[in-house]
């Protein structure tokens, strides 16, 4: 049983209103047993194939690429030996990547990633000039500022073989503890991770994973304005800790609202500049609040895509 020829008839086609291509080209195929059928012929290497780019005789068009192939018998009541292939091509983009044509496993089928921007509300501690959020006198705003922060959001899709609960349940809400993707460290967060099953034979599962990954290029880390109700003092020779002294006002009754602080703890000077929890490392380093997550884990190291690094 086999293939014999598979000989071109005709095509056609035409430039849609949306500046797409679009081809239909037919073939003849001729088989050697009434036995043969639809697999034999599109598995057969001069069968058009998911992927290839339209071409019929000297006519071609490297941009679009054929997106299925049909196939029925010419006339039933015949010798069943000949056979109708068609093939439709388009140049309009899809989210499947044509390289997983020669993959029939859906569970090896390639990444695919979107994205997009999630605005929420956020108390900035500084303007876009470092310049802290106080009144002339060194006092925060109540209530603060609020503006609308965008943030990236990829929405990262894979299928698998299985799902592994214990990492499904380690994952979520954490951020990686690697450069990875051409981001820093603590520079992606882990939002939501869905998952569900789908089915290619009784008894044959996979599961289809869906990721939420949020991305902040300044890191993932809590920066806050170095202020208090309380300054360190001198060193208590009895106790061995820093003695503290409240922020009083002339009268010497506890301010209301906190003191801006330098990076030792004491009270800053009327006028110097505020000091944040901003740095890699010292006294003002910055707080890591999340969890570190080793994302090789789970992702590829590079995201699949046109992507600029």
């Amino acid at each position: 049983m086999s293939v014999s020829s598979i000989v071109p008839l005709y095509c056609e086609g035409g430039l849609n209103e949306d500046l797409t291509w679009e081809y239909v080209a037919y073939y003849r195929a001729i088989t050697t047993s009434p036995s043969d059928g639809p697999n034999d012929i599109i598995l057969n290497a001069n069968c058009p194939q998911y992927g290839d780019a339209y071409t019929f005789g000297n006519d071609y068009n490297l941009f679009a690429w054929c997106r299925s192939v049909n196939v029925k018998l010419e006339s039933a009541k015949e010798t069943r030996l000949s056979w109708i292939v068609t093939a439709n091509y388009s140049s309009k983009g899809a989210p499947q990547d044509p390289a997983d044509k020669a993959i029939q496993n859906p569970a090896d089928w390639s990444w695919r990633v979107s994205g997009s921007f999630s605005m929420q509300q956020r108390a900035p501690d500084k303007d876009i000039d470092d310049r802290a959020l106080v009144n002339a006198a060194g006092e925060p705003f109540l209530p603060p500022p609020e503006i609308e922060d965008p943030q990236i959001v990829l929405v990262l899709e894979k299928n698998t073989p299985t799902i592994d609960l214990s990492l499904y349940a380690d994952a979520g809400g954490k951020v990686n503890d690697a450069a990875i993707w051409g981001l820093d460290a603590r520079c992606a967060k882990i939002m939501q991770w869905t998952f569900s099953f789908a089915w290619t034979a009784p008894g044959q599962a996979y599961v289809q994973n869906r990721w939420e990954v949020a991305v902040k290029l300044d890191g993932f880390y809590f920066q806050p304005l170095n202020i208090g109700h309380r300054a360190k003092g001198d060193i208590d020779p009895e106790a061995g800790v820093a003695k503290m002294r409240e922020a009083t006002d002339e009268f010497w009754q506890p301010l209301s609202r906190p003191r801006l602080l330098d990076q030792f703890g004491d009270f800053l000077a009327d006028g110097a500049a505020p000091l944040f929890f901003d740095q890699a490392a010292g006294q003002l380093a910055r707080f890591k609040l999340e969890d570190e997550f080793d994302f090789s884990q789970i992702f590829p190291p590079a995201l699949p895509g046109p992507f600029v690094s």
